[in-house]
Protein backbone atom coordinates (compact mmCIF):
# COMPACT_ATOMS: atom_id res chain seq x y z
CA UNK A 1 0.00 0.00 0.00
CA UNK A 2 1.05 3.56 -0.65
CA UNK A 3 1.43 6.11 2.13
CA UNK A 4 1.21 9.90 2.11
CA UNK A 5 1.32 12.56 4.76
CA UNK A 6 -1.73 14.80 5.26
CA UNK A 7 0.58 17.85 5.25
CA UNK A 8 1.80 16.91 1.75
CA UNK A 9 -1.78 16.71 0.54
CA UNK A 10 -2.67 20.06 2.10
CA UNK A 11 0.43 21.71 0.61
CA UNK A 12 -0.42 20.45 -2.89
CA UNK A 13 -4.07 21.51 -2.55
CA UNK A 14 -3.05 24.94 -1.28
CA UNK A 15 -0.70 25.44 -4.25
CA UNK A 16 -3.35 24.34 -6.76
CA UNK A 17 -6.04 26.50 -5.14
CA UNK A 18 -3.74 29.55 -5.17
CA UNK A 19 -2.92 29.03 -8.86
CA UNK A 20 -6.58 28.61 -9.75
CA UNK A 21 -7.67 31.65 -7.74
CA UNK A 22 -5.02 33.82 -9.39
CA UNK A 23 -6.11 32.58 -12.82
CA UNK A 24 -9.73 33.56 -12.15
CA UNK A 25 -8.81 37.10 -11.06
CA UNK A 26 -7.61 38.04 -14.55
CA UNK A 27 -10.91 37.82 -16.42
CA UNK A 28 -14.61 37.32 -15.81
CA UNK A 29 -15.90 33.83 -16.58
CA UNK A 30 -12.69 31.94 -15.90
CA UNK A 31 -12.87 28.93 -13.62
CA UNK A 32 -10.74 26.08 -12.36
CA UNK A 33 -10.99 22.55 -11.04
CA UNK A 34 -8.61 20.88 -8.63
CA UNK A 35 -7.77 17.38 -9.76
CA UNK A 36 -6.30 14.32 -8.05
CA UNK A 37 -4.75 11.20 -9.51
CA UNK A 38 -5.25 8.43 -6.96
CA UNK A 39 -2.60 6.32 -8.69
CA UNK A 40 0.30 8.53 -7.54
CA UNK A 41 -1.47 11.15 -5.33
CA UNK A 42 -0.60 13.98 -7.73
CA UNK A 43 -2.76 17.10 -7.29
CA UNK A 44 -3.00 19.85 -9.90
CA UNK A 45 -5.28 22.60 -11.15
CA UNK A 46 -7.06 22.63 -14.51
CA UNK A 47 -7.84 26.18 -15.64
CA UNK A 48 -10.49 27.17 -18.18
CA UNK A 49 -11.34 30.42 -19.96
CA UNK A 50 -15.11 29.89 -19.75
CA UNK A 51 -17.82 27.30 -19.07
CA UNK A 52 -17.63 26.04 -22.66
CA UNK A 53 -14.12 24.69 -22.06
CA UNK A 54 -13.18 21.56 -20.10
CA UNK A 55 -11.00 18.47 -20.09
CA UNK A 56 -12.26 14.93 -20.07
CA UNK A 57 -10.03 12.30 -18.50
CA UNK A 58 -10.40 8.66 -19.42
CA UNK A 59 -8.52 7.27 -16.43
CA UNK A 60 -10.48 5.87 -13.50
CA UNK A 61 -7.77 7.11 -11.15
CA UNK A 62 -8.27 10.81 -11.96
CA UNK A 63 -10.81 12.51 -9.71
CA UNK A 64 -12.27 16.01 -9.58
CA UNK A 65 -12.02 17.29 -6.01
CA UNK A 66 -15.14 18.74 -4.44
CA UNK A 67 -15.20 21.71 -2.10
CA UNK A 68 -18.00 21.03 0.36
CA UNK A 69 -18.10 24.21 2.41
CA UNK A 70 -20.25 27.31 2.50
CA UNK A 71 -17.36 29.40 3.79
CA UNK A 72 -15.66 31.96 1.60
CA UNK A 73 -12.44 31.86 3.60
CA UNK A 74 -9.50 30.51 1.58
CA UNK A 75 -8.28 28.37 4.50
CA UNK A 76 -11.70 26.70 4.89
CA UNK A 77 -11.91 26.06 1.15
CA UNK A 78 -8.41 24.55 1.11
CA UNK A 79 -9.34 22.33 4.08
CA UNK A 80 -12.49 21.15 2.28
CA UNK A 81 -10.50 20.21 -0.84
CA UNK A 82 -7.92 18.47 1.37
CA UNK A 83 -10.60 16.41 3.14
CA UNK A 84 -12.03 15.29 -0.20
CA UNK A 85 -8.54 14.37 -1.43
CA UNK A 86 -7.99 12.31 1.72
CA UNK A 87 -11.36 10.61 1.25
CA UNK A 88 -10.59 9.78 -2.40
CA UNK A 89 -7.11 8.49 -1.58
CA UNK A 90 -8.40 6.29 1.26
CA UNK A 91 -11.00 4.81 -1.10
CA UNK A 92 -8.14 4.00 -3.49
CA UNK A 93 -6.25 2.18 -0.73
CA UNK A 94 -3.78 4.84 0.39
CA UNK A 95 -2.65 5.14 4.01
CA UNK A 96 -2.80 8.72 5.27
CA UNK A 97 -0.30 9.60 8.02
Amino acid sequence: MNEINKKEIYKAVRKAYKEGSEWCKHDFGRYFKIMLDTYDAEIWVDEFVDINNWKQYRSDTIKYLQCNTSSNLDRDIEEAYTEDAIHQLKKAGWIIK
